[in-house]
């Protein structure tokens, strides 16, 4: 299955690991950083570009798949990044996309391994689950 990207990837964002956020929202929270009330851009004053993200998770993954370019989207910003770093970061974003495909190819190799996951049923009372019967004309 090929990544969808809308527009030409060379739009930019400011990623920052949500351990991060975490953090900052806690230190205002329980250590009561002295910056006063106000509104708050939490990010790393650093972007990359979908298409410079896409390469490193490539290269972070040693596997390329198919990429597909579908026409921009008019709701989306072009370029998004913060304008200064108020906090200190502690995961960057290499590191970060390299846990995620580390615990993702942990999960992935145990689900394959674990007869008793292949074989586990979906609860059919789970909330939010859409049932056959529930098409039926009554």
């Amino acid at each position: 299955t090929p990544i969808e990207v809308y527009g030409d990837g060379e739009q930019y964002r400011d990623f920052i690991h949500v351990k991060d956020v975490v953090n900052i929202i806690r230190g205002f929270i329980i250590d009561r950083y002295e910056y006063g009330p106000d509104l708050y851009e939490i990010g790393s004053n650093t972007h990359i570009t979908i298409n410079d993200l896409m390469s490193m998770m490539f290269s972070l993954a040693d596997k390329r798949v198919p990429v597909r370019y579908r026409p921009p989207r008019s709701f989306e910003m072009k370029y998004s990044v913060s304008e200064k770093r108020l906090f200190d970061l502690n995961i960057s974003l290499q590191s970060g996309i390299k846990k995620l495909l580390d615990k993702y190819k942990e999960s992935y190799v145990s689900q394959r391994s674990s007869p008793s996951l292949q074989t586990r049923e979906i609860p059919q009372d789970m909330p939010g689950l859409h049932h056959e019967s529930d098409n039926k004309a009554v």
